[in-house]
């Protein structure tokens, strides 16, 4: 290179670290930056502005959780273990594994009462166990519908005894309050903020009796960190504006039940230290690809996939304690699909939520309320000849965005794989 080169490369890597220089001081003057600091993503909490119109104010899975990579794993149906044999099994039942007394045994810890019945007994023709009914201490009797799942030879799996699902409630009445525990949550943008505890003489208690009953019954780890929705009178308050203009002839119960002091805990199966959620992601089969019959169990059609996870475990709560608990031991990872891997960081995946806002005109505050990584049901790449169902990390990004005009809230939702970063879905309000 002559002299005249070198002079106008020197002058070009001046004016270039100038304006780096001038760039970073710029965004430092105004207050803005694009990244977590080191503190942030060690302790999971971040607070700043990115811009005029985008912040950060959220939870952050912390470090600790990804830093030595992550697996990811073939998804694993869960059967009644020596259930092949019909006959033999209708004779000495178990759900979920455990028998009659210890069944007795985890319901007591939950809460204090006596399992009515001797002895389990199966219905064959619907393959569910006959009513059985738990007398509460708390004055409920609670009626227990428990069973498995069923087209057990449609997925390939061998045994009729799969996916064991119960529902535990009241055995008359209050089914309304329930209800209104399902509104909550399914309507509702954003069911934190009003935390009505205090109608629990030990909420934290509450919570571990809960894990505790849930980790005894499917034998199987419960995620530490749990959600709580409060039906406090803010929420009700808001379910009843939701209702009054999609579903006026509800009104009546809900002004009924205003003065109610329920909640519900959310907690989750735990695979490496974060819970197992169920996004319901899609995948479109390509070309000539094939899927195993397993990967239809969500599924509507042929070329659409639904990943297949396991469910939220809920249990209500009031003043007397359970109100109601769903329970299931349905699904769980397996082999491992791809050995641990390096996860794309928060501030990768942050990079991409700025970019998206980037390219749209704002004129209202959006700000990123949640950064959560999390396992949920995914398929494989096919390189086994099929596409398989697989269990994968994902990033759930939660942006609260006051651009949304949807009466059912104002939350986007993003998620991204965890080793790539590839966005696999963005939805408003998503169930």
């Amino acid at each position: 290179m002559n002299r005249n080169g070198k002079f106008l490369l020197s002058v070009v890597l001046s004016a270039s670290l100038l304006l780096c220089a001038c760039g970073t001081e710029t965004q430092a003057q105004s207050g803005y930056r694009s990244e977590f600091t080191e503190e942030e993503l060690e302790s999971g909490r971040a607070s700043f502005q990115m811009d005029e119109k985008l912040s950060v104010d959220a939870d952050v899975t912390p470090r600790f959780s990804y830093e030595n990579g992550l697996s990811s794993y073939y998804l694993e149906v869960i059967s009644e273990p020596d259930s092949e044999d019909e006959g033999a099994f209708a004779e000495n039942i178990t759900f979920s594994s455990h028998s009659r007394d210890e069944w007795e045994k985890f319901l007591n810890s939950l809460q204090k009462g006596r399992l009515k019945g001797k002895e389990f007994e199966l219905d064959r023709s619907i393959y569910e166990l006959k009513d059985w009914k738990y007398d509460g201490k708390n004055g409920r009797t609670y009626t227990i519908w428990a069973g498995w799942s069923g087209w057990s030879k449609k997925y390939g799996l061998d045994s009729r005894f799969n996916t064991a699902i119960a529902n535990i409630f009241p055995s008359q009445g209050e089914n309304f309050e329930i209800n209104i525990m399902d509104m909550m949550r399914n309507c509702l943008d954003d069911c934190g903020g009003c935390n009505d505890l205090d109608f629990l003489q030990d909420p934290e208690e509450m919570a571990e009796k809960t894990r505790g009953f849930l980790e005894e019954a499917s034998g199987r780890k419960i995620c530490r960190k749990y959600e709580f929705v409060p039906a406090g009178q803010k929420n009700l308050e808001r379910l009843h504006e939701l209702v009054k203009k999609e579903e006026p002839s509800s009104l009546p119960q809900i002004e009924s039940e205003m003065d109610k002091r329920i909640g519900e805990f959310i907690f989750y199966y735990d695979v490496d230290g974060l819970p197992f959620k169920n996004l319901y992601l899609k995948y479109f089969l390509q070309g000539d690809e094939t899927a195993d019959s397993l990967c239809y169990w969500s599924s509507p059609d042929s070329g659409n996939l639904v990943g297949i996870s396991e469910h939220a475990q809920v249990a209500d709560v009031d003043e007397k304690g359970l109100l109601k608990i769903d329970f299931s031991n349905t699904r769980r990872p397996g082999k491992v699909y791809k050995d641990k891997r390096s996860v794309a960081g928060p501030n990768q995946i942050l990079e991409q939520i700025k970019a998206y806002y980037g390219r749209k005109l704002m004129l209202a505050d959006v700000t990123v309320t949640d950064m959560e990584l999390a396992y949920t049901g995914y398929f494989s790449d096919g390189s086994e000849g099929k596409i398989q169902p697989v269990v994968s990390p994902v990033w759930i990004v939660t942006v609260y965005d006051e651009e949304l005009k949807g009466i059912s809230g104002k939350k986007r939702e993003f998620v991204y794989d965890a080793f790539t970063g590839e966005c696999l879905r963005e939805a408003e309000n998503p169930e």
